[in-house]
This record gives C-alpha cells, sequence and structure tokens, in this order.
C-alpha cells in the first residue's frame, strides 16, 4: 500500500562484506578536493591487491588532483523494488603507479577512462586507510521479504 508505514532498519556491515560488495560493482564517487572546492566524480575502478584502481590521462586535472592527496570512494547498490540497498566508503591516498609490473596488472583491469583524451593513460592506485559500510532495508508488516 502506497504511504503504509514501515520502518528502515541501518546495519553495519563487516571488512569483509564490504569488500565482497566493492568486488562485485565497477562504478564508484571520488571525493577530492580540486581549487579548494569539494568535487565528487563518478570513476570506473578494478582492484589490485585490496587497492582500488583508476584510470585516467596524464594531461588531465583529475588525474593530477587525485595523486598524492587523501581521497574518499563511495560504492554503492540499491535494489528499488526490495527497498534495500548498501554503501561502501573507502578512504585512501591516490598514487600514480608507474612501476612496469603494477602498471601492466592495472592494463589488464580493462578500465575505461572517464575523460575526453585516452590517448596518454595514467593509472591511479587509491589505498585504503579505512574501510566501511551498510546495508539498509526496509522492516515491518508491508516490507518486501529478502
Amino acid at each position: 500500500m502506497v504511504g503504509s508505514p514501515h520502518v528502515r532498519l541501518v546495519e553495519e556491515l563487516s571488512v569483509p562484506e564490504c569488500w565482497r560488495h566493492v568486488a562485485g560493482a565497477r562504478q564508484a564517487r571520488v571525493a577530492l578536493t580540486h581549487r579548494a572546492l569539494p568535487v565528487v566524480l563518478p570513476v570506473e575502478y578494478g582492484l589490485l591487491d585490496r587497492c582500488l584502481v583508476v584510470r585516467t590521462s596524464t594531461g588531465s586535472w583529475f588525474g593530477r588532483s587525485l595523486t598524492g592527496v587523501v581521497v574518499a570512494v563511495e560504492v554503492d547498490g540499491w535494489d528499488h523494488t526490495a527497498g534495500s540497498g548498501w554503501s561502501v566508503l573507502i578512504v585512501g591516498e591516490g598514487v600514480e603507479i608507474t612501476e612496469g609490473a603494477e602498471r601492466a596488472r592495472a592494463m589488464l583491469l580493462d578500465l575505461d577512462p572517464w575523460t575526453t583524451d585516452p590517448a596518454e593513460d595514467r593509472f591511479v592506485r587509491i589505498s585504503t586507510r579505512t574501510v566501511s559500510g551498510r546495508r539498509t532495508r526496509r522492516v515491518g508488516p508491508d516490507a518486501p521479504r529478502p
């Protein structure tokens, strides 16, 4: 019934649960600062050794702004029918991948850059200082059953 009362349950995810969700997704949002202002941008990512990897181009302000600073990455999923979802927040530092073997592994992730000039590939690894997450779902007599 539309407008019927329901309760939303929010539960903390364990770190292993967070990683399972992150491993099953490919898109995220990266929060960083650019010219002293907050910016949140969508990215496609892959995983290497519990670090996120994004692809950008050498000349982009995004790639330059992402390296050597602490950033936040948010990955989430939502099921509108069930009224449930999850969100994982990773905080870490962006470091350009320049070493040959690690760069070769990053190339195998098959990431598309979100830039207009992918001619000069640049891969940035985002370390994981902290990982936290939560899931939410409706509960009550009118809530969908999981």
